[in-house]
Formats: structure tokens, C-alpha cells, sequence
């Protein structure tokens, strides 16, 4: 892309030049080389920006892909029910934004572990719970509060 920039401002030199020297031919000549030199900087640009952009894609769903695993792998690690259901509530609150299904997943066992909580933690985990729900399941949130 640098080599077909710097073969743009050639052509405009010589464009300019060529105005000067009044050469009609050369002038026209030059105008289409630099059109379709344009043309070709903007269709390379374009090829290298999607080409960027699904690198990045596919750096970003590795790195969600990664995530997820290491926050199902702790979870899934022998924990006492208490500290379970702290884990669950800050674990299903961020994979439920990058697994919907998981995180649908992890709020209904949230609100099961919160009903056998007791004291003041109880709401705070049914209600992390159903605001994940509310995300993602509005009819499944609207059934727990019922319960």
C-alpha cells in the first residue's frame, strides 16, 4: 500500500508538471494512471481492513473461548457450597456475556444455591440471579419470581 501511495504522488508530480508544459496527451494519460492507481490503493485498502478485521475476530473468540474454560474449569472445582455460591454469583454474571446459554445456565443453579442460603446473602444472589435472567430468559426470570 506504501508503494502504490508513493506511485499516486508521482503521477500527481508528473501531472502537475504536465499542466504547466500544456501537453494535453500526457495530461490525460497521467490522470488515468493516477484514477486507476486509486482505485487499486482504495480496493487493497478495503481487502486489508476486512482482512484485519477478521483477525481480530478470530483473536477475540479465542480469548472468549479461553475464558469461558478457565471460568468453568474453577467452578467446577471442589468447593465448599458457600464459597460455590459466591464463586457462581461474580462467575455467572461474566460468562453470562460471553455464553448465553451458560450464563442462563449458571443463574438457575445461582437462584437454586440462594434458596438455601440464609441470612442477607439470599436476595443478593437470587436477585444477581434474575437480572442475568431478565437478560437472557425474560420468561424463565419471570417463573422464579413466582416460585
Amino acid at each position: 500500500m506504501t508503494i502504490l501511495n508513493q506511485e499516486i504522488n508521482v503521477v500527481r508530480q508528473r501531472l502537475e508538471a504536465g499542466q504547466t508544459l500544456a501537453e494535453a496527451e500526457q495530461t490525460y494519460r497521467l490522470r488515468s494512471d493516477g484514477e486507476r492507481l486509486a482505485a487499486r490503493f482504495e480496493r487493497k485498502t478495503k481487502e486489508f481492513n476486512e482482512d484485519l478485521q477478521l483477525e481480530r475476530s478470530k483473536i477475540v473468540e479465542a480469548i472468549r473461548r479461553k475464558v469461558v474454560n478457565l471460568l468453568v474449569r474453577y467452578l467446577d472445582s471442589l468447593l465448599s457450597p458457600p464459597m460455590r455460591a459466591g464463586m457462581l454469583t461474580r462467575q455467572a454474571e461474566m460468562v453470562s456475556q460471553l455464553e448465553p446459554d451458560l450464563g442462563r445456565e449458571w443463574a438457575n443453579e445461582l437462584f437454586a444455591l440462594a434458596l438455601q442460603v440464609k441470612g442477607s446473602r439470599r436476595p443478593q444472589m437470587q436477585g444477581t440471579a434474575l437480572s442475568i435472567l431478565i437478560r437472557l430468559d425474560p420468561d424463565r426470570a419471570l417463573e422464579r419470581c413466582h416460585l
